[in-house]
């Protein structure tokens, strides 16, 4: 019995183990699960509709450049999401958010890996797992 515990012991300590490598790859960010383009769609729709029900006349803007410069417009949507963080953040921390605001300011490409950072794992609550949306 003894035996069978210890055993036990090891092996949750080595599955442990493997999952917490799983979920922090080498070199300390976390790795996004590729999106099919479909989700990517979906995913952009809930944002635009979020949008069309603060800002009318950014949501006409998005949808012009979606057509026009798609590339252009996932870069505008990156900075409108980003900034939506930076401002919850705000809200909770406002040590952080400013030294947020002055790496940005200062090395936008550490400031993008501190965001990721940041970034819950699974997304927000009730959306299920990054890359599935469920809505």
């Amino acid at each position: 019995m003894k035996y069978s515990l210890m055993a036990f012991a090891v092996m949750a300590t080595l599955a442990t183990g493997v999952m917490a490598q799983d979920a922090q790859p080498a070199g300390g960010q976390r790795q996004r699960p590729q999106m099919t383009p479909e989700q990517l769609e979906q995913m952009q729709t809930r944002q635009l509709e979020r949008i069309k029900t603060t800002n009318e006349e950014q949501y006409k803007e998005l949808v012009a450049l979606k057509e026009k410069d798609p590339a252009a417009f996932q870069k505008k949507l990156t900075e409108i999401n980003q900034t939506r963080m930076l401002e919850r953040i705000k809200t909770t921390n406002e040590e952080q958010y400013k030294e947020l605001v002055a790496l940005r300011e200062k090395d936008p490409e550490a400031f993008q890996k501190r965001l990721a950072e940041l970034r819950p794992q699974g997304g927000r609550q009730g959306q299920g797992q990054r890359g599935n949306p469920q809505n």
